[in-house]
C-alpha cells in the first residue's frame, strides 16, 4: 500500500500531510477490516497530528472529517478497535523504505528471522563462564523442583523425538546447552507437539509441557502455542484443553483458619499437650503466623535450617511497649529477597502475639541462645520443621 500509487483525486487536490497520513489507515480498514473482527488495531504512525485525530474521533477539517466516518463506520461494521501511537520518523524506516521503493534498503531496517536475533559473536557464544551464568539467570526465575520438572520434560522431548522420527539420537542428556536446545525446538511443528502430548499424557501430562515451552522461550525465543505470524495454534490449543479437563481435580476442601480456630488451639495449648517449652513455641508460632499472614514455610525449616533465610531472634524488634517488628527475610511473593518488615501489635485479650513472642524470647534467651539460632524451636533446640508442626500438633489437634 506505501509502495502504491496515490488516487489521482489525492493527487490533483492539495491535502495536508495528516489527510494523507490517515488516508492510508482508513483504506486498511477498507480491505482488510473484515480480518480484524473482535481485535484491537494499533497503527504506528510519524505525524502526531494524525494519531490526535484517531485518538480524539474528530477533526476541523472536512476532508478528514469525512475518512474518519469511514474509519468509524468500518470500525462499527466489522467490530474492531482502531488504537494510534506516534513514532518518530527516525524510526520509521521499513515504511520510509517501502514507500521510496528503497528496496536494497528494507533488508537492512529489519529482523529477517529469529536466527539472526539469536546470533551471537563466536567468541561470545564460546565464551563457558559467560554462558553458565546466562543459563544461571534464566533458571533464577523458577525454584529448583520446577526446574528439574523443566528439565525431565525437555529430556522427554528428546526421547520422543529419537524414538519416533530417529532425529538427536547422538544427542546426550546431559549436554542441554543453548545451542542444542534451539536445534531441538526448531524440529517442533504443531503437529509434532500434538504428538509428543499424546505421547507424555500417560507419563506427567502437563508440566513436560510446561518446561518445554520454557525452554523454547528462554533460548529460541519462540511461543510454541504460537506461529510465526503470532497467530494462536487452535488445534494444539484443544488438545492442551483436553488434556487440562481430563486431568482429575482434588477433592479436598480447603478451609479457612479463623480467630474462633485460632482460640481453641491456644486453649489447646493452654492446658498443657507437650511440655512447657514446646507448648510455648507453638502457641507463638500459630499467633505470628495467624496476626502475620504467613505461609507455613516462611516460619518452619523444610530442611536445614539457614540463619540467613528463616527466622531468627535477631530478627525481632520491641519498637515500642505496644507493637514488634518481624523481619521476613524471605517470602514467596518477594522475588528479589529484599526482605520486609511485618508490625504486629499488643491485644487486650490472651490471643496477643506481643506477650507471647516476648514471653518466648526471654525463655531462649535464658537458655543462651543467641540472635542468630533459629525463633521457633523444637525439642533439643532444633529449628521447627513444616513435618514437625504439621504432624506432631496440627493432626493431633484435630484428633
Amino acid at each position: 500500500m506505501g509502495s502504491g500509487k496515490w488516487p489521482k483525486l489525492v493527487i490533483d487536490e492539495s491535502f495536508s500531510m495528516a489527510y494523507l497520513e490517515l488516508y492510508p489507515i482508513v483504506i486498511a480498514s477498507v480491505l482488510w477490516g473484515s480480518d480484524w473482527a473482535g481485535r484491537r488495531i494499533l497503527f504506528h504512525c510519524d505525524n502526531s497530528s494524525t494519531v490526535c485525530i484517531i485518538k480524539k474521533g474528530r477533526s476541523k477539517s472536512r476532508e478528514i472529517m469525512s475518512l474518519i466516518r469511514r474509519l468509524t463506520m468500518c470500525s462499527a461494521k466489522y467490530n474492531f478497535v482502531v488504537h494510534a501511537v506516534h513514532l518518530p520518523g527516525r524510526y520509521n524506516n521499513i515504511a520510509d523504505a517501502f514507500f521510496l521503493l528503497q528496496d536494497e534498503k528494507i533488508p537492512g531496517t529489519c529482523t529477517t528471522s529469529i536466527a539472526e536475533t539469536l546470533s551471537l559473536p563466536f567468541t561470545l557464544r564460546n565464551c563457558v563462564e559467560l554462558n553458565n551464568v546466562v543459563d544461571d539467570l534464566f533458571f533464577g526465575c523458577i525454584n529448583s523442583s520446577t526446574k528439574s520438572a523443566y528439565i525431565s520434560g525437555f529430556k522427554c522431548v528428546i526421547r520422543f523425538l529419537q524414538s519416533y522420527s530417529g532425529s538427536f539420537g547422538e544427542y546426550k542428556y546431559s549436554n542441554i546447552s543453548g545451542d542444542n536446545i534451539r536445534t531441538v525446538i526448531s524440529a517442533l511443528t504443531e503437529d509434532v507437539l500434538i504428538n509428543f502430548i499424546a505421547y507424555c499424557q500417560s507419563l506427567i501430562g502437563l508440566p513436560f509441557w510446561a518446561g518445554v515451552r520454557h525452554f523454547g522461550i528462554t533460548y529460541a525465543n519462540r511461543n510454541l502455542l504460537v506461529d510465526q505470524y503470532r497467530n494462536q495454534l487452535l488445534r494444539l490449543h484443544n488438545v492442551l484443553q483436553s488434556v487440562k479437563n481430563s486431568d482429575p481435580k482434588s477433592a479436598r476442601k480447603k478451609l479457612p483458619m479463623t480467630y474462633v480456630l485460632l482460640a481453641k488451639m491456644f486453649n489447646y495449648l493452654k492446658n498443657g499437650i507437650f511440655n512447657d517449652v514446646t507448648d510455648l513455641v507453638l502457641q507463638t508460632a500459630c499467633m505470628v503466623a495467624f496476626f502475620g499472614f504467613l505461609r507455613c514455610r516462611e516460619f518452619t525449616c523444610k530442611t536445614n535450617f539457614d540463619s540467613n533465610v528463616h527466622l531468627c531472634i535477631g530478627d525481632i524488634d520491641f519498637a515500642s511497649h505496644d507493637c514488634v517488628k518481624l523481619f521476613l527475610k524471605t517470602s514467596k511473593t518477594d522475588v528479589y529477597r529484599q526482605g520486609v518488615y511485618i508490625k504486629l501489635h499488643k491485644t487486650d485479650s490472651d490471643l496477643c502475639p506481643y506477650k507471647l513472642l516476648r514471653k518466648l524470647i526471654m525463655n531462649r534467651k535464658s537458655s543462651n541462645a543467641t540472635e542468630k539460632d533459629p525463633l521457633f524451636v523444637e525439642e533439643h533446640n532444633i529449628a521447627l520443621s513444616r513435618n514437625y508442626f504439621i504432624l506432631l500438633f496440627v493432626l493431633r489437634f484435630c484428633g
